[in-house]
């Protein structure tokens, strides 16, 4: 399969950073649907997830890292 339809919306500018090799992001081809950070967080560093009846907080902290909060 050519890296053309591999592609997701947004390769452009996330070329570098898309994960590879195992447990990257070809190891859940077909089995997943995969989110990227930057399409939940849209251009921000926190965003809150309602899930059954809670409130979670997602925040993208300086260093890079992803943490849910309750």
């Amino acid at each position: 399969m050519s890296k053309e339809s591999q592609r997701c919306p947004g390769d452009a500018l996330h070329e570098s950073r898309e994960p590879r090799g195992p447990g990257g992001l070809d190891r859940w081809a077909g089995t997943m649907r995969v989110v990227r950070s930057e399409e939940l967080l849209q251009g921000g560093r926190e965003v809150l997830i309602l899930h059954e009846g809670q409130i979670y907080r997602l925040s993208h902290t300086r260093s890079g890292k992803l943490i849910l909060h309750k």
